[in-house]
């Protein structure tokens, strides 16, 4: 900076120039523009992590067994909120984010209710509409306060993040996650995770606080299916061929049995006809083998002398 002396009075004033401040300050916007799109890239992840299955659906018209429409009801109430705190605060990335997960949960609702069983058709109507009035009560008493649809939204996205454990306790029974959505977590893990680096860059304690409590939920359930790969499932496969050869060992052992009590009835009730019968049959065995090889007999040539009889005096 440049100093000027005024008597004994010493201002030192600043020279920084405009032009370095603009650049400064597009970096950050440019920085923040990019967290952000790489955080709305991953939540359209994991919004359409189960949009194979709602394709399958539709087209065999049957739902999988184990789908649930606990995570597609808490999905479509955590978008719903965080659209309306999007568009209260001006995060249009947010906004048009969560507008999307909104209809892909409304159209994973809809093929659970239609070509689902009558326990999961049933969970999907009232979930959707049960998500559809809380929302509509939520926007009208305090759909005009910022900071309270961002508390909301924070304790939607732990509804979220939670809703796949709701069968934690038959996945500890059975010790197997067959009945966790795989790629739903593992999306889900890193949605969270970019957008809490996005609220620390950009300085949103409710998008810090809300996913960062969803990313340490997420990464355990992570684990949860690194431990079903590495040792749930390798337990289940060896105690699935002990059984395989402890009933091919029980079964040998009760063919040999029944055959041998039937040889033996066999030849207590007729013995003569029992050696018959394997006479006969080592002779059409003898005969239904192939011949030897070799090179084949030469006949004999001319007449066959014939034998007089002797008379024996």
């Amino acid at each position: 900076g440049t100093t000027q002396s005024t008597g004994t009075l010493t201002v030192r004033r600043p020279t920084l120039s405009l032009a370095v401040c603009a650049s400064r300050m597009d970096g950050d916007d440019t920085y923040l523009e990019i967290l952000s799109t790489l955080a709305a890239l991953s939540s359209v992840v994991v919004y359409s992590s189960p949009l194979g299955a709602a394709l399958h659906t539709f087209r065999e018209q049957r739902s999988p067994p184990l789908a649930s429409a606990l995570p597609h009801a808490a999905m479509l109430l955590s978008c719903s909120i965080w659209l309306l705190y999007g568009a209260a605060s001006g995060e249009l990335a947010l906004a048009r984010t969560t507008a999307l997960g909104v209809a892909l949960a409304a159209l994973y609702l809809t093929a659970l209710g239609v070509y689902g069983s009558e326990y999961q058709s049933r969970s999907a109507q009232f979930g959707g509409l049960g998500v559809t009035c809380c929302v509509l009560v939520i926007y009208q008493f305090i759909g005009h306060s910022k900071d309270l649809l961002g508390v909301t939204a924070c304790v939607a996205t732990g509804v979220m993040v939670l809703a796949p454990l709701a069968k934690l306790r038959s996945v500890l029974a059975r010790q197997s996650a067959a009945a966790l959505p795989a790629p739903f977590l593992l999306a889900n893990g890193v949605s969270q995770c970019a957008w809490f680096i996005y609220g620390l860059a950009n300085g949103d304690w409710l998008l810090r606080w809300a996913n960062g409590a969803g990313s340490v939920v997420a990464v355990g359930q992570c684990c949860l299916l690194l431990v079903d790969r590495c040792v749930w499932r390798p337990a289940r496969a060896r105690r699935v061929f002990d059984e395989v050869d402890e009933g091919a060992v029980r079964l040998a052992e009760q063919v040999s049995a029944a055959t041998t009590a039937a040889a033996a009835v066999a030849v207590a009730r007729s013995p003569k006809r029992t050696l018959t019968t394997s006479s006969s049959f080592f002779k059409s065995a003898l005969k239904s083998s192939p011949a030897p090889k070799g090179p084949a007999p030469v006949p004999l040539r001319g007449k066959k002398k014939r034998h007089r009889p002797v008379d024996i005096v």
